[in-house]
């Protein structure tokens, strides 16, 4: 079984599939952090060196992920450069965690835009207000108020696409209700 949970960042949408893998003895998949893994590797970073020049170094020289994280997030085009460079080898941990696992949570924010959306058995959308995803954003990653607006601006309609469940409003006092829900859920269509 697949479980696709997705929403904007600081929705709580990591908390909610850390839960339920938890409880369901399940494999989570944060897709962020394994693209974090893979521009950490000197191969991806040599080609995005040559996508995006000298302006994803450091002060040192050296790759950092901030700056390339400003550059992406300031337009679609550049993000599409970086998900050109970094999809397979990410598409590829991916695939071999779906393989060797039978309930597999996958949690991202941009999910469903890729092939992985199609194969969900369940599909989740965490809503939560932008005052409150902002304050655990600032909190969390130490970023200004004017970088979320911006970071925003690279995000999807939401609208767009179909969902199982949707979840909205959501305040931190809501995760366990909702985890409970889609327990109770998962259960009630003998899914596990």
């Amino acid at each position: 079984m697949v479980i696709g949970i997705t929403g904007e960042s600081g929705c709580g949408k990591s908390e909610i599939a850390k839960k339920l893998a938890s409880i369901l003895n399940g494999k989570i998949i944060l897709i962020d952090e394994i693209g974090h893994r893979v521009v950490e590797q000197p191969e991806v970073q040599c080609e995005l060196r040559k996508a995006f020049g000298d302006k994803i170094l450091d002060e040192s020289k050296k790759f950092s992920r901030k700056k390339l994280g400003d550059l992406v997030f300031s337009g679609k085009k550049n993000m599409q450069i970086l998900t050109d460079l970094t999809w397979k080898k990410m598409s590829e941990i991916i695939n071999a965690e779906l393989a060797k696992n039978k309930l597999v949570i996958l949690d991202y924010l941009l999910l469903p835009i890729t092939y992985y959306w199609k194969i969900c058995d369940l599909k989740v959308l965490i809503k939560c207000p932008q005052r409150i995803r902002f304050e655990r954003l600032i909190k969390r990653d130490k970023v200004t108020v004017n970088y979320l607006k911006k970071r925003q601006g690279s995000s999807i309609d939401f609208n767009k696409y179909s969902y199982d469940k949707i979840y909205s409003n959501i305040k931190t006092e809501d995760v366990d209700s909702i985890v409970q829900d889609l327990f109770e859920t998962i259960k009630e269509n003998n899914n596990i």
